[in-house]
Formats: C-alpha cells, sequence, structure tokens
C-alpha cells in the first residue's frame, strides 16, 4: 500500500515543465523563465489540507509530491497558529518582489524524486515561519541567520519539521536555490543555527505518543521567544539529557 502511494508521487514530481540542477546560474535560470515566459501572473494557487501551493501552470502536476511533505506539517499546527502556515510560492529569478504579500516558502524549478535534504528544508522552512523563527521576506532585502540555541520553539519548529521528513543534523548546512543560483543554509530551519540539544530533545519528543497533545497545549508558551529549553522541558514531557546550550552568534529574537 505504501509504495502505491510513493509512486505516483515520485513520478509527479519529474513529470511536467523543465527543471533544472541546484547548480544552475542565475543566467540559466533567468533565461530558462524568459525561454516560456513565467511571471508571478501565471501561477495557479491551489489549497489542500490547509496548506496553499503555488506553482506555475507547467509544474501543478507536482503539487502532489510537495504535499507529501507539507500536510503533516500543517496537521501538526495547532489550529489557532494554522494562519501562520506559509503559502508555497514557485519561484524564478526575478519573481520575488510578490512575497511581501504573505508569509511564503519559496520552491524552485526541481524537486527530487526520492528522499533528499530538500525535503527537510522544505519541511523546515515551513515550520520556522509557524513558530516566529524566520519573518516574513521583505522585498529587496537579504534574509539574515540568527542563533535559536537554548529557545524552546527551536525543539517546536524540529518537531514539526520532523512530521513531513528527516530531521537533519545540527550543523548541517545545505545549498539552496537562490536568486543568484545557489546560497547555503546553515540548517534545514534556512538561516536559523541550533546545536545537538534542540535536535536532540526534537528527536525525542517525535517518540512521545502524547506530543501533539502537549505542544498543543502550551503552543504560546513554548513559542515565546524568551521561553527557555529549561523552561519547556518539564511541558514536553522530556527530562534533561543535554548541557544547556547558549547562542554563539545574534540570538533569533
Amino acid at each position: 500500500a505504501g509504495l502505491a502511494v510513493a509512486v505516483p508521487a515520485a513520478v509527479a514530481a519529474e513529470a511536467g515543465g523543465p527543471t533544472l540542477p541546484w547548480t544552475a546560474s542565475r543566467q540559466e535560470l533567468a533565461a530558462t523563465a524568459d525561454a516560456h515566459g513565467y511571471s508571478p501572473r501565471d501561477r495557479v494557487c491551489t489549497t489542500r489540507k490547509g496548506v496553499t501551493y503555488c506553482p506555475f501552470a507547467d509544474y501543478t502536476v507536482w503539487v502532489p509530491a510537495w504535499e507529501e511533505v507539507m500536510a503533516p506539517v500543517a496537521a501538526a499546527v495547532p489550529p489557532a497558529a494554522r494562519d501562520r502556515i506559509p503559502v508555497l510560492r514557485q519561484q524564478f529569478p526575478g519573481n520575488r518582489a510578490d512575497n511581501a504579500e504573505s508569509a511564503s516558502v519559496d520552491i524552485w524549478p526541481r524537486w527530487p524524486r526520492t528522499e533528499h535534504p530538500d525535503r527537510s528544508y522544505l519541511a523546515g522552512s515551513a515550520a520556522a515561519m509557524v513558530t516566529g523563527l524566520a519573518d516574513v521576506p521583505v522585498p529587496g532585502t537579504v534574509t539574515t541567520g540568527c542563533d535559536a540555541s537554548g529557545q524552546a520553539r527551536t525543539v517546536v519548529a524540529l518537531w514539526l519539521a520532523g512530521q513531513g521528513a528527516p530531521l537533519l543534523p545540527a550543523g548541517e548546512s545545505l545549498l539552496v536555490p537562490t536568486p543568484s543560483g545557489t546560497g547555503e543554509m546553515p540548517s534545514q530551519l534556512g538561516p536559523i543555527e541550533y546545536g545537538d540539544a534542540e535536535t536532540g530533545y526534537a528527536r525525542r519528543l517525535l517518540e512521545r505518543p502524547d506530543a501533539r497533545e502537549r505542544v498543543w497545549a502550551a503552543w504560546e508558551t513554548l513559542t515565546k521567544p524568551q521561553t527557555t529549553l529549561a523552561q519547556a522541558l518539564p511541558l514536553l514531557g522530556l527530562r534533561p539529557e543535554h548541557p544547556a546550550t547558549s547562542p554563539a552568534g545574534p540570538p533569533c529574537r
């Protein structure tokens, strides 16, 4: 039964419009956009299970593959916070100006057939926005990073991300598409840094059958920037296992 579900989605991810590797230069991406006439007005948006997907018309067949990652993440967000779930908006160079309309995660013109860090990055980017670790991008600015070590919401974000894709080790940087070609993100939460403690507690939380109930009951407290990891552990039903951590860089506010 699992194969019956997974195979069509994998096939769908390879179908549709032209695809480019993550290493494609800005010029190659722009040439593809120009050749096919892609512009923001050509996106086709659809909402499925609480998530809005806005691919270009040639790529609508990819939506089920994106949904495999995003639907479990959205289902784990408490109802009162689901307005923070970002839109998945497909991008080519020059299309970013409309990002200010709503929180959005960029999808570029390639998607892997099988398990891949890009899936973890998609789930993590969305989770970072839901928990307030990442803000809505501002057109014309560069997203700056911060360190969320020792914060309760980091564990919550990683727990959310783990609903839809594997958790990556702390400190594992990712090469992701950007308007200029490719860029390096310090973690699957995007520009957010953290340590082994946050990842370790998130893995423990993913093992708990009552995790959703606990996260939902204490959501407002857990997602406040000032709530520490130590304060979160009893709320999440976790015992101390890792040394306390402090931000090595600018703390996330």
